[in-house]
């Protein structure tokens, strides 16, 4: 049984308490206080922390499970699950990949963005940039140093959107030399805000944009090494389209 084909009130109710005991059976988010899972220290010791995402590692055979894809989100390490129900209850992972519950997202070792399917991909998309996705972690960032290569003092894209509130984009690009770089990230703000910054390899927040008008402006001087543009929803969630460009003195 399904919660998707769960029809009458008691088929609703054995199907939500089958996904409560399948999930706290694999190591699942739907586990109860004190039996080992997220919500707390279980019988075999206390609660391991790892992360920051995206790493986190835990000794064999647990995973780290982290709630979030905004760089240093951390988590807690839980028992790699070797098998899982099959219960439909759609989790959406930090790859940008739907999983059919929680229990296979954690025997992916993915983190969890959000619940639910990945809209932006799977069948909900409509997203004008679908074609650099997936680009929600910093692993899957569009690669900008090609585009660079032939104009190195900087480059644009246009008409990219921000598709959902939980959609994230990365942009990558490494540096031979220190540079002065400014990062313009245009878009209609009566139609929301959105925010971006630039994070060196480390993940570590380096410029922060801040509004101008027109939308957002981050500069600073960064030394060689490797760098993620990170455009995502404003405080309230917003979806919004927008331009960038990233200059270079």
């Amino acid at each position: 049984m399904t919660l998707r084909g769960a029809r009458t009130r008691w088929q609703r109710a054995a199907a939500i308490a089958a996904l409560a005991l399948g999930l706290a059976a694999c190591g699942g988010r739907a586990t109860a206080p004190g039996d080992g899972g997220l919500d707390g220290p279980g019988p075999d010791g206390p609660v391991v922390v790892c992360g920051p995402y995206p790493g986190g590692q835990c000794t064999a055979p647990a995973v780290c499970s982290i709630s979030g894809c905004a760089p240093g989100a951390g988590g807690t390490c839980v028992t790699r699950p070797t098998a899982c129900p099959e219960l439909y209850a759609p989790v959406c992972g930090c790859d940008g990949l739907s999983y059919d519950n929680d229990c296979l997202r954690l025997q992916a070792g993915e983190a969890l963005n959000h619940d639910g399917v990945c809209v932006q991909r799977d069948g909900g998309g409509g997203c004008l940039d679908d074609d650099l996705e997936p680009n929600d972690t910093p692993p899957t960032a569009t690669n900008l140093d090609g585009a660079l290569a032939g104009h190195p003092q900087g480059v644009s894209l246009y008409a990219v959107e921000i598709c959902w509130p939980g959609d994230v984009d990365y942009y990558s690009f490494t540096l031979t030399a220190s540079r002065a770089m400014a990062l313009l990230v245009q878009y209609v703000q009566d139609q929301g805000e959105l925010s971006a910054s630039v994070i060196d390899a480390g993940l570590n927040t380096v410029a922060t944009g801040t509004p101008n008008g027109y939308g957002l402006r981050a500069q600073a001087t960064l030394a060689a090494g490797k760098y993620y543009i990170r455009v995502a929803a404003g405080p309230a969630g917003t979806i919004n389209k927008y331009d960038f460009s990233i200059t270079f003195q």
